[in-house]
């Protein structure tokens, strides 16, 4: 999994260019090294959380999506401060202004993670694609989507939902297949 998320990271890197992006990039990119899979479903559930929010201008829905951004930054010792480059306190009062600058990073993230997918998978060689079509019955619909996706804010809970499960599954498969690969390798160097 580990070797996946590396590449992508890599790839990703060059999308971030000042200190509190850094911060930032630095928080995200520890969260997908840890799983990316998982990472991406999260991420895919709290952006649909956002949007809830800001369709119904709940205040506590604000607050619900960031204190659950906060709990998962938490998991790789980092917080909301760390995400926006300041200090803030969220409550009911400023919530939403918090949540969007949250959401703006969020998306943008997301964005450009999926953009270096969908580079990744355009660019398999026919054979290793072919061969994840075959392990994952909706690759080719993913990777289509993928090639013409513009602004995730755009898009609802319905594609965050649909679509980042499959990637998911298509990135636990990639990073599965990499390690084998990269441990027979391995193997037959020390014979």
């Amino acid at each position: 999994m580990k070797l996946a998320a590396a590449f992508i990271l890599v790839l990703i890197s060059c999308c971030f260019d000042n200190s509190s992006a850094a911060n930032a990039q630095t928080c995200l990119t520890q969260l997908l090294e840890n799983d990316a899979p998982a990472f991406l479903q999260e991420l895919g559930d709290l952006l649909c959380n956002y949007q809830v929010a800001k369709t119904t201008q709940n205040q506590e829905l604000f607050m619900a999506f960031l204190n659950g951004v906060n709990k998962v930054l938490g998991g790789v010792g980092c917080t909301l401060d760390d995400l926006l480059g300041t200090n803030v306190v969220p409550t009911l009062k400023n919530a939403e202004p918090i949540a969007d600058n949250v959401a703006e990073i969020l998306f943008g993230f997301l964005n450009n993670t999926l953009g270096t997918i969908s580079d990744i998978l355009k660019n398999l060689p026919p054979l290793v694609s072919d061969f994840l079509k075959s392990l994952v019955p909706d690759a080719s619909t993913v990777m289509n989507v993928l090639a013409n996706l513009q602004d995730l804010k755009n898009l609802g809970c319905d594609f965050l939902e649909s679509v980042l499960p499959k990637v998911a599954e298509i990135l636990k498969l990639g990073g599965e297949v990499l390690g084998s690969v990269f441990n027979n390798l391995a193997v037959q160097q020390k014979n």
